[in-house]
């Protein structure tokens, strides 16, 4: 048996009491105890404040009734069904009966036949109008007014001021300015309408108008109408409106107000409706015709199922975050994008659902500083982040570009959704690290290379150089980008390169020179670059530095004429021959020995192959080669 259990709630017997006990520890037989008198201490108490506010209450309740029956006021309250919950002495003495025999009866009861619509239509309309007047007839020839009592009361009870109409007052409140008074504040409601529900076999199948304003007509287009059905006026409303008889009887069977909008075919009309009810059975409408604002919803949904067709229709995900930071709405896109559902994403804070979200260096991103969120905080723009997400169903990261767009109110004080907005850009963003690691290894070869090289564009503004061509031009690449090669190179290889230069754009032609120009001799290659419909993009010159090489070249060519020069008078034969044994000079000593000139020989292979027979040329290769 568990100690904590509460026992003064147990229903046993003495033995039954004494057996428990006597299976309680002293511990808890001392905790028994101690719960016992806490509870009982508890109880004394309540009932000591119980007994205190019922004294309270009653002397209050005892002064508020002499103060009420004493009062040379005339009061009565009753409730929504005309039944008198109270009255005091000054105003029973207009009805010649007492208090006592007045209270519980019906004010209907007591008064004129003529004035019975008035009054239930003026108990109905007091939660709208109050300290409105209404004067009524009663059933003892006296008149008087009905004020409505602005004081609060308790749910259903209304308290209301009496005072007769005689001569002597007439002036201040006469029974047609009242009347007068009272049908204006009727007539300045909407469409009002009091009726009485219709049953058969406990079912309410119908509805009988009992009153109508002016207003009520105008807008429904009805006429005549109290005292009739509203299944003779509007034919086939129950079918094609069911909810509105459903809805009217709900409110006159618990007398609980409903406001609802309805369509009525018939009359090719839509309503708002407020409906409470003044007493059993019976209910007031107030209504107004709301067939413009229904137009305008019907366009706004239009216009939103266009932007949500245009929006299922994109190729970007998008995703809607309210102010608070979670998902509420997504498209499709955002969906096939992430590899998910919608059920995945709505109610989420970020479209990382794993929470692996990384920006381009590697580094996770931190939850404030996703885009949604950082907009949401900031009230700025977040646009073109490039983040990569680990999805689900992916060993390798899928990167996006994303927007982040906040809707700040117009007081800037508050930022009500954000709208994101991302698109998958894993293939471009391998594409561009491809290129990248292609720049690094063009950027390698270039810089390796000892030839200069210059790209340039169209109009001839530098885009690329390479450490030789810096190092030949002695420029710096931060300040010559995008200037003119004109300011660049020294004008006489710019003059002698323009022509090359504009016929390379003009006719896609490459070019191979030589030049020289202050005191320096280059080999300058000229290539087109094609964009991809095949047009002149831009232009590679690639240049090298030949003087040495033309200096050796004169050198030799130099030792060449001085030989040739001692061969063309020494009396020996000279000849010169390739590996492949064809004559490339001989000296004039062959016309001493042969009779043939070196032009002779030059011009004819006949005279070649007499001195050197077919059989025997590859031996002469052998032995000179």
């Amino acid at each position: 048996m568990k100690s904590n259990q509460t026992h003064s709630g147990l229903n046993i017997d003495k033995a039954e009491f004494t057996q428990l006990v006597s299976d309680l520890s002293k511990t808890e037989l001392l905790e028994l105890v101690y719960q016992l008198h806490h509870e009982n201490r508890n109880y004394s108490e309540k009932i000591f404040q119980h007994r205190k506010q019922a004294e309270i209450f009653n002397k209050s309740t005892k002064v508020y009734k002499s103060a009420f029956n004493e009062s040379l006021i005339p009061r009565l309250i009753l409730n929504r069904n005309g039944m008198i919950l109270a009255i005091n002495c000054k105003a029973s003495a207009y009805f010649k009966k007492t208090s006592a025999s007045l209270t519980g009866s019906n004010i209907r009861e007591l008064i004129h036949q003529d004035s019975v619509n008035e009054i239930n239509y003026f108990i109905s309309s007091t939660n709208y109008f109050r300290e409105s007047q209404l004067a009524i007839s009663l059933n003892n020839g006296k008149a008087i007014v009905l004020q409505a009592d602005s004081g609060k009361m308790k749910p259903g009870a209304f308290s209301f001021i009496c005072k007769e109409i005689t001569t002597d007052n007439s002036a201040d409140v006469s029974w047609e300015g009242s009347q007068r008074f009272h049908r204006q504040l009727f007539e300045m409601l909407n469409g009002f309408a009091f009726c009485k529900i219709i049953y058969k076999n406990n079912q309410a199948i119908d509805f009988k108008y009992l009153l109508v304003n002016k207003a009520y007509e105008q807008l429904t287009g009805l006429t005549g109408v109290t005292g009739k059905r509203v299944s003779k006026l509007i034919p086939g409303i129950f079918e094609t409106s069911p909810e509105v008889l459903e809805t009217y009887a709900r409110v006159a069977r618990t007398g609980i107000p409903e406001h609802f909008e309805a369509y009525i075919d018939q009359l090719q009309l839509w309503f708002i409706i407020s409906a409470y009810s003044p007493m059993p059975d019976h209910f007031v409408a107030v209504l107004d015709v709301i067939n413009d604002r229904k137009a305008i919803e019907s366009k706004l949904r239009q216009k939103e199922n266009l932007y949500l067709s245009v929006i299922n229709a994109m190729s970007e995900g998008v995703l809607l975050h309210n102010k608070d930071g979670f998902i509420t709405e997504c498209n499709e896109a955002a969906c096939n994008l992430l590899h998910c559902t919608p059920k995945d994403l709505i109610g989420q804070k970020s479209l990382a659902r794993n929470n692996n979200m990384f920006n381009e260096n590697g580094t996770p991103v931190s939850t404030a500083e996703r885009p949604a969120l950082k907009a949401l905080r900031t009230k700025q723009a977040v646009k073109n982040i490039i983040l990569g997400l680990q999805l689900p169903d992916k060993d390798e990261f899928s990167w996006f570009n994303i927007n982040a767009i906040p809707l700040v109110c117009s007081d800037k004080t508050e930022c009500r959704f954000v709208v994101v907005t991302f698109t998958d850009i894993t293939v471009q963003k391998l594409l561009k690290d491809q290129l990248k690691k292609a720049n690094n290894q063009m950027d390698l070869i270039l810089n390796v290379t000892r030839d200069s090289v210059l790209l340039m564009d169209a109009q001839l503004n530098l885009q690329l150089a390479n450490k030789s061509a810096l190092k030949w031009l002695n420029i710096n690449i931060d300040t010559c980008t995008d200037k003119h090669i004109s300011s660049i190179l020294s004008k006489e290889y710019y003059s002698q390169i323009l022509g090359y230069l504009q016929s390379t754009f003009n006719n896609s032609a490459n070019y191979d020179f030589e030049d020289f120009s202050n005191g320096i001799w280059t080999t300058n290659h000229i290539y087109p670059i094609f964009d991809h419909e095949q047009k002149v993009k831009s232009i590679a010159l690639f240049s090298r530095d030949i003087t040495l090489k033309k200096e050796a070249l004169d050198s030799l060519a130099e030792s060449e004429r001085k030989f040739k020069a001692i061969a063309d008078y020494s009396a020996s034969w000279e000849a010169w021959f390739d590996n492949n044994l064809d004559l490339l000079w001989m000296n004039p000593g062959c016309t001493k020995f042969t009779g043939y000139t070196p032009e002779e020989y030059m011009n004819s292979e006949d005279l070649i192959s007499m001195l050197i027979p077919a059989d025997e040329i590859e031996t002469t290769r052998q032995h000179f080669f």
